[in-house]
């Protein structure tokens, strides 16, 4: 029988559904459900009185010494430590990246494989010797022509994760049955790793770091802009002396930014998340100093 669930703003419902699934609730949020052997976990994306994603996952397994020669016999590798490999359908902003040469594509020699699916990764041969694996790559493409937007190794979380966030109106439990099956098959082709290290979230990232840094530096500009009168603001900020040192500085940042951005996996991505916010805090910031000297 085909179990379909309409969602709805009741988060009741979703959980209903998960539950007439076999998934069992976890303590301190989400689901989980045995399945051959192994454990799939389930967790919902809930936004402002709607579903906006949900994430399944598998515990990524370690190996020991005995391990080794079993897997590496089989032309599997084992790795020290997962590493983080976004894998999903490949689109203009990737193509235009790579085009402009800050994208760097990683490419495993399938031609199916590498039209469809764009890699995402902060370690290149690692992600090599993982989808070296045909049959993990067939997996994948299956997965992600199957209402997936991304298959996942999370280095933090120390998972294979799965995650749907679009046409979320109905939840399939045949599909669910079929994208289980399809996970599980997926992590018998990952490689062992010799450490797992569930770290969860730890501060930060680098991008959010960013941003607190590029907001400290528009301060100045903001708080100009509030006790300056508007036309002093206006004049102050089109002034030549106020362009040119904007543009300078701007055009600097550009080729920073770039530099840093370069040959990537999601070079254009980064570029953009770094650059436009960079650009309007160097801005402000140029007309609160200049109007701070007035």
């Amino acid at each position: 029988m085909c179990l379909v669930l309409r969602l709805t703003d009741d988060s009741d419902d979703v959980c209903n559904f998960l539950l007439g699934q076999g998934f069992r609730p976890l303590e301190g949020g989400g689901y989980w459900k045995p399945f051959r052997g192994k454990s799939i976990g389930c967790a919902l994306g809930v936004g402002p009185n709607r579903l906006h994603s949900v994430t399944w996952w598998i515990p990524l397994e370690t190996a020991t010494d005995r391990d080794d020669s079993v897997y590496r016999s089989s032309g599997r590798p084992v790795l020290d430590a997962p590493f983080s490999l976004d894998m999903r359908r490949e689109t203009s902003v990737d193509r235009s990246g790579k085009r402009l040469g800050l994208n760097r594509e990683v490419q495993t020699g399938d031609r199916d494989f590498d039209a469809y699916i764009y890699l995402e990764t902060d370690d290149t041969e690692s992600a090599r010797e993982v989808l070296a694996s045909g049959e993990l790559r067939r997996i994948v493409l299956e997965l992600v022509r199957g209402e997936i937007e991304v298959v996942a190794l999370r280095k933090g979380l120390g998972r294979l994760s799965a995650v749907r966030s679009e046409d979320l109106q109905y939840l399939d439990g045949e599909w669910l049955d079929r994208l289980c099956d399809r996970l599980a098959r997926a992590h018998d082709e990952l490689p062992r790793f010799r450490c797992v290290l569930i770290t969860g979230y730890r501060g930060p990232n680098a991008y959010q770091r960013t941003g607190c840094a590029l907001f400290l530096l528009a301060i100045p500009g903001f708080g100009a802009a509030g006790w300056a009168p508007k036309e002093v603001v206006i004049a102050t900020a089109t002034s030549p002396t106020s362009v040119a040192i904007s543009a300078v500085g701007v055009a600097v940042l550009a080729g920073v930014v770039w530099q840093l951005c370069k040959r990537s996996t999601a070079g254009l991505r980064h570029f953009t998340l770094i650059f436009i916010p960079a650009a309007l805090a160097w801005c402000l910031w140029t007309v609160g100093i200049a109007l701070m000297l007035r």
